[in-house]
């Protein structure tokens, strides 16, 4: 549960800090405060947004600015076990780069002494020399087969199988941390089918319904009003001053406030907790 904004009975001119409450480990956690109260706020994955409202410098009146605050960044947003599975993935992540490096030049080191010529051991060069010297004049001497020459002979068929092997476990780890990574990305993948599934189907089967034309063009109107950040300051007191009417006509309204309790009614609200919370009326 986020508790965003406020002001208190005493000292209204005091902003309250964003408040978290972890119904996991039973803690409050404060954030950074947004300075507004009478506001609206939602939240979009790690993102609070907060629009309009009254200032707790200057509560004559209400402010047409569209504040954010990313959660993702401030460390004391997530409990410990959070952190402790972020820490986790981290270590891991780094683990398996670590290893991909050290394969990579592995290999590179072993194709280096690959291609070096292999030299005759110091013995078997004396031999050989020693032979040349003792031959008999008039009379070639065949050439006598050692195990030296059957063993450099073998030399380039076991460093070829050893290349092979080296290549098969490279290609094995290489599945395998491509197979976990594509597991979450099937996974996101997956549940986003499932969200756009019925919209997509819809959307495609027939054409809009005039309520849901009516609608989107209320949405539009709202947003072009209220959502205009090149404002000035005297379009802004004349848009939002005491005495002048409200700027959406009581019909809008009235439209708007039931398409909001319509798509409230479409979403889970129910919160499962593990503590009991004393709801206060301005909260």
């Amino acid at each position: 549960m986020v508790v965003i904004g406020g002001r208190t009975d005493g000292d209204c001119s005091k902003p309250l800090s964003t408040a978290v409450y972890d119904t996991e480990t039973v803690e409050w956690r404060l954030l950074p405060s947004m300075g507004r109260f009478r506001h609206s706020s939602w939240a979009l994955r790690n993102t609070i947004f907060t629009f309009g409202g009254f200032g707790h410098s200057t509560q004559q009146h209400p402010t047409a600015e569209l504040l954010f605050l990313d959660c993702s960044q401030i460390p004391c947003f997530y409990s410990e076990v959070e952190r402790e599975e972020q820490r986790t993935k981290a270590a891991r992540q780094r683990q398996q780069a670590l290893a991909l490096t050290a394969a990579a030049a592995a290999q590179q080191q072993q194709q280096q002494q690959q291609q070096q010529p292999q030299p005759l051991p110091a013995p078997q060069q004396q031999q050989q020399q020693q032979l040349q010297q003792r031959g008999i004049p008039g009379r070639a001497m065949p050439p006598q087969p050692t195990a030296a020459a059957a063993a450099a002979g073998q030399l380039p068929g076991v460093a070829q199988q050893q290349q092979q092997q080296l290549q098969q476990q490279l290609q094995q780890q290489l599945q395998q941390q491509q197979q976990q990574q594509q597991i979450s990305i099937d996974r996101l993948e997956e549940e986003g089918r499932k969200i756009n599934k019925s919209c997509c189907s819809s959307s495609s089967a027939m054409p809009p319904s005039p309520a849901a034309a009516r609608a989107a063009a209320l949405a539009d109107k709202v947003i072009q009003m209220l959502l205009r950040p090149l404002l000035t300051e005297e379009e802004l007191m004349t848009l939002f001053e005491t005495e002048a009417p409200f700027c959406l006509p009581w019909a809008d309204v009235n439209e708007l406030c039931r398409l909001v309790t319509e798509v409230l009614k479409e979403e889970d609200v129910v919160l499962n907790l593990r503590a009991p919370i004393k709801g206060l009326s301005r909260v």
